[in-house]
């Protein structure tokens, strides 16, 4: 019992680890290697390339949005300092009751895709890691804009808002 307790709390705290482990594989992607490569020279690649990004919170705690919340939409500026535009970056969130899959999150008027799923409904209540993919030449180095839509069911501004919270949302890119 002690064993299966100590793996289950190592497995919890590994969750979030991963999950920026595989944020940034996704930025350091096409991983080429020339020749024959050893694990090791793999791994050192890899940290060369990881060493590469840069990261920007830009929400640091819950927003409701819908009828009963902020609204139809929620606006965030931001900067991306030595953004190297020409590669993708990963988006890192967590929602809550997303209920239609015609809410929208966009950067810069740019979709992002796969970060606002709908849920199932048997976990209400419940927060869901996302992660959403940023196309290339999406980001500025300066005057970004993040924005975060409820749409109904139909995905228009209008009648009954999906109601959801969205919080810790962080913008992971790659650096010149």
């Amino acid at each position: 019992m002690i064993k299966q307790q100590t793996l289950s709390k190592f497995g919890k705290m590994s969750v979030a680890r991963f999950a920026m482990f595989l944020a940034a594989l996704s930025l350091a992607l096409p991983l080429s290697v020339i020749g024959s490569a050893t694990p090791a020279s793999n791994a050192l690649a890899l940290s060369a390339l990881v060493d590469q990004s840069s990261f920007r919170v830009l929400i640091g705690s819950p927003v409701h949005l819908g009828d009963s919340g902020v609204g139809d939409g929620y606006e965030v500026t931001f900067d991306a300092p030595g953004v190297n535009a020409g590669m993708r970056a990963v988006l890192l969130l967590r929602t809550r009751d997303v209920d239609f899959s015609n809410n929208v999150i966009t950067i810069n008027g740019v979709a992002v895709t796969n970060a606002l799923l709908p849920h199932n409904n048997d976990h209400d209540g419940e927060y869901f890691s996302e992660i959403g993919m940023v196309e290339n030449n999406t980001l500025l180095e300066t005057g970004n804009t993040l924005f975060i839509g409820a749409r109904n069911e139909n995905g228009v501004i209008s009648g009954n808002l999906d109601d959801f919270d969205i919080d810790n949302v962080v913008l992971m890119y790659r650096v010149r």
